[in-house]
Parts: structure tokens; sequence; C-alpha cells
């Protein structure tokens, strides 16, 4: 028997450990991450429910990594509803993945991190706004953890492929 069959070559390793790094990290994120998240989430909603009872015609749903904050009342119909959602949720994971899959995780990682933390630091600060001057504030917290963080963490990933495909290796 040769020695070539009996020991795995290079290449299938490399691809092995690839592979094996998108495990991680998703398991990185719904062992770590998310429990994080809910985590803060209740103690929010701790911190805010006596709050709560002040508004005039506002009410709150959660689930686990989201708060939904509606302002009016349902027989009128003029309910509006905003989302508090966290940070390094969903497309923070898929971000990372497709960092992973682009070979420039270490790179680029640090960039994406900073991006969910702004986000997130922004969007709180819009939601504690909603919660002591005025619910309408919570429009930025609904645009920035809706619309803005997924948006800016996929268009980072399409930058770092972008920049691998002009400079030559």
């Amino acid at each position: 028997m040769s020695q070539k069959l009996i020991m795995p070559n290079q290449r299938s390793i490399l691809k092995i450990v690839h592979w094996l790094g998108f495990a991680v990290i998703i398991g990185l994120y719904f062992f770590v991450v998310r429990p994080i998240r809910v985590g803060f989430i209740s103690a929010l909603l701790d911190y805010i429910e006596p709050v709560l009872p002040t508004l005039q015609d506002v009410g709150i749903r959660n689930s686990a990594t989201t708060l939904i904050l509606s302002i009016g009342t349902q027989e009128v119909h003029s309910l509006k509803e905003f989302t508090y959602g966290l940070s390094f949720n969903s497309f923070f994971l898929f971000a990372s993945l497709g960092l992973w899959a682009l070979k420039n995780f270490k790179n680029s990682m640090l960039t994406l991190i900073i991006i969910h933390l702004l986000g997130w630091i922004i969007a709180t600060v819009f939601f504690f706004a909603g919660l002591y001057l005025h619910p309408n504030w919570w429009v930025g917290s609904d645009l920035i953890t809706v619309y803005l963080i997924p948006m800016a963490s996929l268009s980072w990933v399409a930058i770092v492929y972008a920049e691998q495909k002009r400079i030559p290796r």
C-alpha cells in the first residue's frame, strides 16, 4: 500500500478546515451571540416596563430578540408599529459566513463588528429618546435595525469581494 493513500493530501485538509470554519461560526452564533441578545432584550424589557404606564397609547410586544413598539389604539386604526431589534442578528451571521467563504475573515471581521456595534448604540439612543422624549423617535431605531444594519452588513461582504477581484494576487 502506498503512502499516498494513507496520508490525506494538504488540499483535502484545507477543505475540511474550511467547512469546519462554517460550522464553528454557526455554532458560535447560536450558542454565544444569540443567548447574549436574548438576555439583553430581557434585561431591557425589565428596565422599561415601569416606564410604559406613563406613556399614553403606547404598547410593547416582544419576541426573543426584538421589541415591537406600538403607538395608538386599535379602535382608531391609527396604530403605528416600530421595531427595536439588536444588532448581531442573522445578517451578522450571513455576513460572517460570506467573509469566511471569501477567505478574508480576519482582515474584515473587525469592520463588520464595528458596523453592528455602532448600529446597536445609535438604535438604542433612538429607542431611549422615544421612551423619554416622544415615541416618534422610535422610527430611528426601526430604520437602523430593520434596514441599515442588514444593508451595511451585506454591502460590506460585497465590498470585500469587489476588492479581492480588483487587486491581483
